[in-house]
C-alpha cells in the first residue's frame, strides 16, 4: 500500500502524500501546498520567542487553498491566555474562519464510566448534567475519581465539564478557581 515512509513523510501508490511533523519542527508545514492541514493539541505547541504556536500554525495555514482544503485544530485547553484560547473564542463569537466546538468528556458514554459505590454522594457539580441527561451518576464517579475529587487542575482541565473548564484551570490563576466556575 505504502511506496515510501520516510522521516514522516508517506506516498501511497496513487501519489498521494502524508506528512506528519513535530511542532518543535521550526520549518513544518512551510512551503509547498497542502490540500489538508490537522493540527494536534495546539495549545500545548511550544511557545518562545523564537518558536510560537501562532507563527507556526497560521503560517502553515496559508499553504491550503481556500475553499479546496479542510484546517483542523484539536486540543485540550491550557490556558485563557495562549494563541489557541483567542482562536476558541474568536470561533465562538463567529469572528474567525474557523467554527469552535466543545467536547466535555461526559460524550464517551460508555468508555469514561466507574460503577459508583452505593453511599457516595454525588457531588452538587454534577447536578446539572445529570438532570439535563448528559452523563449518568456511573460516569459522574468516574469523572469524580479521575479528576481527584474534583480538586486536580490539570485533571479538570483533561476532562473539562463545561467550555470554561478548559481554560480557568489551566496554569496558575490569579483568582480561585472555584469561584471563577461558580460565576
Amino acid at each position: 500500500f505504502l511506496k515510501i515512509d520516510n522521516d514522516g513523510e508517506i506516498i501511497g501508490k496513487t501519489g498521494a502524500e502524508y506528512h506528519a511533523q513535530t511542532a518543535s519542527a521550526r520549518v513544518s508545514g512551510r512551503g509547498g501546498t497542502k490540500q489538508n492541514i490537522h493540527w494536534s493539541e495546539v495549545a500545548f505547541y511550544p511557545n518562545t520567542d523564537i518558536m510560537n504556536a501562532e507563527t507556526l500554525v497560521t503560517g502553515a495555514e496559508e499553504q491550503v487553498p481556500q475553499g479546496r482544503g479542510k484546517i483542523f485544530r484539536e486540543t485540550t485547553g491550557n490556558t485563557m491566555a495562549d494563541f489557541f484560547a483567542r482562536e476558541y473564542n474568536l470561533g465562538k463569537l463567529n469572528e474567525s474562519e474557523f467554527k469552535s466546538r466543545f467536547l466535555g468528556w461526559f460524550i464517551h458514554k460508555s468508555e469514561y464510566t466507574k460503577k459508583a459505590p452505593i453511599d457516595w454522594t454525588v457531588p452538587e457539580y454534577y447536578d446539572e448534567i445529570i438532570r439535563k441527561g448528559l452523563a449518568n451518576r456511573d460516569q459522574c464517579y468516574w469523572h469524580f475519581t479521575k479528576t481527584r475529587s474534583l480538586k486536580n487542575k490539570k485533571k479538570l482541565r483533561e476532562n473539562p465539564t463545561y467550555e470554561h473548564e478548559a481554560f480557568i484551570t489551566g496554569g496558575d490563576q490569579y483568582f480561585d478557581v472555584d469561584s471563577l466556575r461558580d460565576m
